[in-house]
């Protein structure tokens, strides 16, 4: 622990640049034939919004790179999806939760007692994400908040 989702990304041939984009803008991804796939992430957010973008990306990227070479998302704080990338968007989630915040190490710190706060700070995750998958463990925060 902590994962590197940019170095994992980089291992893959995935070209990782973080850069000041508008205020709304999270991230995104860039396929295109003959060039190396690229994940933005927005230098605006912090450290550790930008690793859970990051493994976002990355779950796009690794969903779409087995369908096309071809394809570009942008995704906004606060912004619905459309019907047609719910899907896609779930997945990434779920990967991005996997991959930066593993279930089988999550219980071992359950088990040490730590609270949601510290957990985030183990994985080096934003609180709110460590939250989400805690209660998608069906291991609700308040219920490990002990400090």
């Amino acid at each position: 622990m902590p994962v590197d989702s940019a170095a994992i990304a980089n291992e893959l041939g995935v070209q990782v640049l973080v850069t000041t984009l508008k205020e709304i803008t999270l991230g995104g991804l860039l396929m295109q034939p003959g060039s190396d796939p690229k994940i933005v992430v927005n230098g605006r957010d912090g450290y550790l919004r930008q690793r859970l973008t990051c493994a976002l990306e990355l779950g796009h990227y690794l969903r779409r790179s087995a369908e096309t070479n071809k394809y570009a998302r942008v995704d906004l704080r606060d912004e619905p999806e459309s019907p047609g990338e719910e899907l896609q968007g779930v997945y990434a989630r779920e990967f991005a939760a996997c991959l930066l915040m593993p279930k089988k190490d999550i219980r071992i710190l359950a088990q040490l007692e730590m609270d949601d706060l510290e957990m985030a700070l183990q994985f080096l995750v934003p609180r709110e994400a460590m939250q989400l998958r805690l209660k998608d463990l069906g291991m609700s925060a308040p219920d490990l908040e002990v400090a």
